[in-house]
């Protein structure tokens, strides 16, 4: 991509855990070599968070209603589809 000479293109880079993330960002932002610092930015994937905190709101809730068990398999199926399940 650099040979093409365009400004115009990008690299992802995936990681599984923070640590990790952390320790790459850290190499990318210290210059090695002839290779100079690389300025990018990180993100973090907050689906499994943010559907963990739905299935705990749905658990803590204090009314029971007739389809509470259904939204709390279908939560659950979501979290661990965004865990990477099947």
């Amino acid at each position: 991509m650099i040979a093409t000479g365009r400004p115009d293109w990008s690299l992802a880079i995936l990681i599984s855990t923070k640590r990790m993330m952390r320790f790459v960002s850290d190499i990318l932002r210290e210059p090695f070599g002839n290779v100079p610092a690389i300025a990018h930015a990180a993100s973090i994937d907050m689906e499994g968070p943010i559907l963990a905190a739905d299935v705990i709101a749905l658990l803590l809730q204090q009314a029971c209603a007739a389809d509470d068990l259904d939204q709390l398999v279908h939560l659950m199926c979501q979290y661990l589809r965004g865990r990477g399940g099947g």
